[in-house]
């Protein structure tokens, strides 16, 4: 047991630096005989350095041309990661042998009515060729290539006619893919629909979107096949029967209860179109207004949601906007106290001289002063306006004193007062009054300084009587500042399709006395006018 201690207290680790790689390479050359003699490898010169082979396209159509499995697989994923990150290097123009391969593998989804199963292998292939086109249908050139490809037409009404209906429960991986196949096509079909415009009436990729769309409650499917059966309507005429001819009542009925939906961010793309397809299903000519107006129900839809949807999801300000304006009264103002009692009328002198002593002294304070808790006169003051008033009949006057005593017998709430100055002086006062800006009769005198709450009139400040406060002209709301307000696609096309139904008989008689309803949409959106101004010409009060 020493042994050990006494080892163990002998070591002392340090810390140790390890060598880099490249001093582990030359260390290890250093120390190898045969290395150490042999000159250095060099890498400049040998055949076919630097040769980065073939460039991706052609790598992809070697793929696809070998027909190895794992070829064409990694072929497929190739072009789905480019259809996504770099949309430039799949472009059809430059590579039009790569919608053929596409197709091939496209034309496996369709499933086979009898056995029900896939016509091929793999149905992972079928997936992968579904997103590329679809990624690639976005760009319009490559869409306007993809619409004149007969055999892609075929294989998209052949997913679009699938046994695998879209709203039932999924019950194996196989159909979870088949459906996810259907909502590709159906992008795809979106896409190029613009490019088969006016689809004919036994169209049959026309016949079986509406077929779809009666059946699914998917909202994202739902939208994709109304803007396709949209632009399929687009650009026919009255030379012959089209696609639109096909459209039943339900199906309308259907497009319509979609324009309910509350206004909400998710509702938008929906409710912008199924507003489109309405409009195209009237067009051209008008001539399918009285079969959209045939129903009740779809009338009354119309006539109550299309005024709603010209100012759906705008900003614009209004007087009730941004709060209700106050009330705001007429400022009254206390005029400053006059420093006189006012003029007597002749008829009032006569009526209060005609009064004996202490009376008449008593009404012509009424009359000329007023009770004011808060003020105050001289008694000197009071004494020479009584004096003055009466000078010519100085013998019935009453002498100083008793006039200053009879104070408190006109007016109760007052009282005779000394005060004491700063100077040493005394100043002699009657708290409780004072003079009146205009005389009262002797009456009405009377009534106020023997009421309890004095009624003062309130004065406003041009100096006139008011009995109660009055309210201020409020400020005229004004619209202009809504004048820049930009209308949203949905906007534009409530104003196409309301113009398009007001311009027939049975529309003008639909939207007969909703002139009011308009004009306030056009007041609250000024931008609104150039779009519907057909609409307020043609309608009436």
């Amino acid at each position: 047991m020493e042994f050990y201690t006494q080892e163990l207290s002998v070591l002392n680790p340090q810390p140790i630096d390890p060598p880099t790689v490249q001093e582990q390479e030359a260390q290890f050359i250093a120390n190898n005989r045969y290395l150490k003699n042999e000159p250095m490898i060099s890498y400049v010169g040998i055949p076919g350095l630097n040769h980065r082979g073939p460039d991706i396209q052609e790598r992809l159509r070697l793929a696809f041309a070998s027909g190895l499995p794992t070829e064409v697989k990694w072929a497929l994923s190739t072009c789905l990661q480019l259809s996504n990150s770099t949309p430039y290097a799949v472009m059809l123009r430059s590579n039009p042998w790569l919608l053929e391969e596409l197709l091939k593998h496209l034309n496996c989804s369709v499933f086979s009515e009898s056995k029900g199963e896939p016509l091929n292998d793999d149905i992972g292939l079928s997936l992968d060729a579904a997103i590329v086109l679809r990624n690639m249908s976005q760009d319009t050139e490559n869409a306007s290539i993809l619409s004149m490809s007969f055999t892609l037409r075929e294989i998209l009404v052949n997913i679009l006619n699938n046994k695998c209906l879209i709203n039932e429960p999924v019950i194996t991986d196989l159909f979870e893919v088949s459906k996810e196949i259907l909502r590709y096509a159906v992008d795809i079909v979106e896409s190029i629909s613009s490019y088969l415009a006016p689809a004919q009436k036994d169209d049959y990729m026309f016949l079986s979107l509406m077929k779809i769309l009666i059946t699914t409650k998917d909202r994202s499917l739902i939208v994709s096949i109304l803007r396709s059966l949209s632009r399929l309507m687009v650009r026919s005429n009255l030379s012959q029967p089209y696609a639109a001819d096909n459209i039943s009542q339900l199906l309308l009925d259907q497009v319509s209860s979609y324009m309910l939906l509350p206004a909400s961010a998710g509702n938008d793309e929906l409710i912008l179109a199924s507003v489109d397809f309405l409009y195209q299903y009237c067009l051209p000519g008008d001539i399918r207004v009285p079969n959209l107006l045939k129903s009740f129900k779809r009338s009354m839809v119309l006539k109550a949601v299309l005024p709603r949807l010209l100012t759906h999801g705008l900003e614009f300000s209004t007087e009730f906007s941004n709060g209700v304006q106050a009330l705001k009264l007429v400022k009254r103002l206390k005029p400053p106290v006059p420093t006189s009692p006012p003029p007597l009328t002749d008829s009032l002198l006569a009526e209060i001289d005609a009064l004996k002593e202490p009376d008449r002294a008593t009404a012509w304070m009424r009359c000329c002063y007023q009770a004011a808790s808060e003020s105050e006169v001289t008694q000197i003051s009071l004494w020479r306006s009584y004096e003055a008033q009466f000078h010519e009949d100085a013998k019935r006057r009453l002498p100083a004193v008793d006039f200053i005593k009879n104070v408190s017998n006109a007016f109760p709430n007052s009282s005779a007062m000394v005060i004491n100055l700063d100077d040493g002086g005394r100043k002699f006062i009657i708290k409780g009054i004072q003079p009146r800006h205009w005389s009262v009769n002797v009456s009405m005198g009377r009534f106020e300084a023997l009421s309890r709450q004095p009624l003062i009139t309130s004065v406003s400040e041009d100096g006139k009587v008011t009995g109660s406060a009055m309210q201020e002209a409020i400020n005229v709301y004004n619209y202009a500042q809504n004048s820049t307000v930009a209308l949203r696609e949905i906007n534009t096309s409530s104003c196409l399709l309301l113009n398009c139904l007001v311009g027939t008989k049975l529309g003008h008689e639909l939207f007969r006395g909703t002139l009011d309803d308009l004009l306030g949409k056009v007041m609250q959106v000024p931008a609104l006018v150039p779009h519907i101004y057909d609409t307020l010409n043609a309608l009436d009060y």
